[in-house]
């Protein structure tokens, strides 16, 4: 996968882990997820950090959608 992909999928990842954040903590909806560590990892210009951010984020998501949220 060339960079700009990859980019594009960690930005599609983090934007997907804020959305379930907010859902199980029951924060407002137009709350957003802060992209610091995002950026820090895109700027790297790395794909190997970069690929490996990305499957950390979505093994997140899944830790996440997994739980028990405040509402439930």
């Amino acid at each position: 996968m060339d960079i700009e992909n990859l980019i594009k999928e960690a930005k599609k990842v983090w934007f997907e882990y804020g959305e379930v954040i907010k859902e199980k903590f029951c924060f407002p909806k137009d709350s957003r997820i802060v992209t610091d560590d995002l950026f820090k990892v895109i700027n790297t210009g790395d794909e190997e950090r970069i690929q490996n951010f990305i499957s950390w984020v979505k093994d997140q998501i899944q830790n996440m959608e997994k739980m028990r949220g405040l509402n439930e």
